[in-house]
């Protein structure tokens, strides 16, 4: 019986890759962050690797310098990180994300710099898209919109649960942010916000290496967060989880090498020709679910 609904955020819970009016979106948020701290040079070199392609910031940040001749790039880092270390320290929850350091005798890219350097990228991201969340498009609409259905969707859920009719848990299993998640969902006016492992839990300084999607530890991870955080325990496997997100690599492989279902969102998107399940409205997932409570009933 499905138990757990586990959901990535960008591209399938909010439409954050579209633009508002004014142009922004996340895509554009990772390109003002790499402009601001790489400069023309961070630029073309972004534009070289494809730009973002679903990645971690980590992973990001990595391609960004793999072939960074003469360490230019990675001493325009260094420069930014020393002008501007302490407008950065408040833009993340308190505890979350990588501590900003740079080892006096680092010469190039390794595991401390890789990290600092990536937890700018997303500090100077967040600044510039947190002020966007809420702003009013010609449709109406505020930015970031929600994916087709799903408002119904988790609003359902919350009223089975209050009403004890079935027990669904869901969480959020993000590479974005915490503050921005939370204030999109504020935006939208849903209450109770879920649980989520966000990149900012990922970034955490105890970690002994980066992990990333499709790695499966990224659900171990998810398991302990739901202990520590409402004192939830169970395993998210195969016969209690599904797990929803718009990457068939990144959400599919995920889901494949943890052991459990996946549904592709393809939202406006043409299907998948990948052999995956998928749909283009959370009202389905609602049917899905209705249909596997009689299934359990029955």
């Amino acid at each position: 019986m499905i138990q757990n609904v586990v959901i990535d955020f960008d591209g399938t819970v909010a439409n954050t890759l579209k633009p508002n009016p004014k142009g922004v979106g996340v895509n554009e948020g990772y390109e003002y962050a790499i402009g601001k701290i790489f400069g023309r040079e961070g630029l073309a070199a972004y534009e070289e690797i494809g730009k973002l392609q679903n990645r971690a910031p980590t992973e990001l940040i990595e391609a960004l310098l793999k072939d960074d001749k003469d360490a230019l790039l990675f001493k325009k880092a260094n420069r930014f990180f020393c002008q501007n270390r302490k407008v950065l320290e408040n833009l993340v929850p308190e505890g979350k994300g990588f501590l900003l350091e740079w080892p006096e005798k680092t010469t190039g890219l390794d595991t401390v710099t890789l990290r600092t350097i990536s937890e700018m990228v997303v500090r100077i991201k967040l600044s510039f898209l947190m002020k966007e969340i809420g702003t009013m498009q010609e449709n109406g609409k505020t930015w970031p919109e929600p994916c087709r259905g799903f408002i119904d969707f988790f609003e359902l859920i919350h009223e089975m649960n209050s009403k004890k009719e079935n027990a669904f848990r869901i969480a959020i299993l993000s590479s974005g942010h915490e503050y921005f998640i939370e204030k999109v969902f504020r935006s939208w006016g849903i209450s109770p916000l879920p649980s989520m492992l966000t990149d900012d839990d990922l970034r955490d300084s105890s970690l002994k290496e980066i992990i990333a999607k499709p790695s499966a530890s990224l659900f171990c991870l998810l398991e302990q967060k739901l202990k520590k955080d409402k004192g939830e325990n169970g395993e998210l496997n195969k016969t209690n989880t599904i797990y929803i997100g718009d990457d068939p690599e990144k959400d599919g492989k995920l889901a494949k090498n943890r052991g459990i279902p996946f549904m592709l969102f393809c939202g406006n998107s043409e299907n998948p020709k990948d052999d995956c399940r998928y749909f283009n409205d959370w009202s389905e997932i609602i049917t899905l679910l209705k249909n596997n409570k009689h299934q359990d009933n029955a």
